[in-house]
């Protein structure tokens, strides 16, 4: 046999045999066939939430945003297995929300089979979580390999003003019976500008008391015949109801400070009330 032919036969074999083992190697593993899907013109709508103004659902807030992303197929590529975006806050690397995304035309998505992928999608923070949060875009091929990977910025912005307290309606002078006691309502007006629901707090502090650092919480709850005496709910005007009990140490002028404290640990100006209990 011609030397030379032996050696093109030979390469030509081997050149079969690593072709063969790219489908499918001795091992049993499967060589992805072509390339896997990629992504781009990814969109986050709105791509800045003002805080102030979001729903509140048990003490947290509700955002919702429109994400999408195109996603193209090469020639010969695996099935897809399904198209995802994650949203993470900027102190935590573990995703708030994962969802998969869809080209069917339902759910947020425009238009079916277009290739672009899109989803309606709400997640909940907390009322003082603020800064740039990231929306992850990945697409997954059916063996586990995936996309690109396209990362878009999220803010989440809050004013941070600090609540004001107006109009407190509280007596000058209050008289306790001798061995009896009396109830004392007061209320006051709390207002934010970041919204109502940003407010946390609205309380007064004995300042002549044994403990001026205690809080005494007032409530907007609507609960007229209980420990608040308030009598709208939700109307911005919060209140009070506390009893002055006789003896030999209560008369005397006290002074009663109020505030009102934010999510964001602001505080409003004081408003301190004087009151002589006789």
């Amino acid at each position: 046999m011609n030397p030379l032919n032996f050696c093109g036969t030979a390469t030509a074999l081997a050149l079969l045999l690593i072709a063969a083992g790219c489908e499918k190697g001795a091992d049993g593993t499967i060589d992805p066939q072509g390339l896997p899907a990629s992504i781009s013109n990814a969109s986050v709508s709105p791509d800045s939430l003002l805080m102030n103004g979001l729903p509140q659902n048990g003490g947290l807030l509700t955002a919702s945003i429109r994400v999408s992303v195109r996603t193209t197929l090469p020639a010969g590529s695996l099935p897809l297995s399904g198209v995802y975006a994650s949203v993470l806050s900027p102190s935590d690397p573990n995703p708030i929300l994962e969802v998969q995304l869809e080209d069917n035309g339902q759910g947020g998505d425009a238009v079916a089979g277009d290739g672009i992928f899109s989803s309606n999608v709400q997640f909940s923070v907390s009322k003082a979580a603020t800064g740039r949060f990231r929306v992850q875009f990945i697409a997954a091929m059916s063996d586990g390999s995936t996309s690109n990977l396209i990362e878009l910025p999220l803010s989440m912005i809050r004013n941070d003003s600090a609540p004001v307290l107006s109009n407190l309606q509280a007596p000058d002078t209050v008289t306790v019976p001798s061995g009896g006691s009396v109830a004392i309502h007061m209320n006051v007006r709390a207002s934010d500008a970041d919204g109502q629901s940003d407010i946390a707090q609205v309380f007064f502090r004995s300042l002549d008391s044994s403990d001026p650092t205690k809080k005494y919480l007032l409530a907007d709850d609507g609960n007229i015949n209980g420990a608040s005496g308030d009598s709208v709910a939700g109307d911005g005007i919060y209140s009070i109801v506390i009893q002055a009990i006789d003896s030999p140490t209560v008369r005397k002028t006290y002074r009663f400070a109020f505030q009102a404290s934010d999510a964001s640990g602001d505080t409003s100006a004081t408003i301190v009330h004087r009151m002589t209990i006789r």
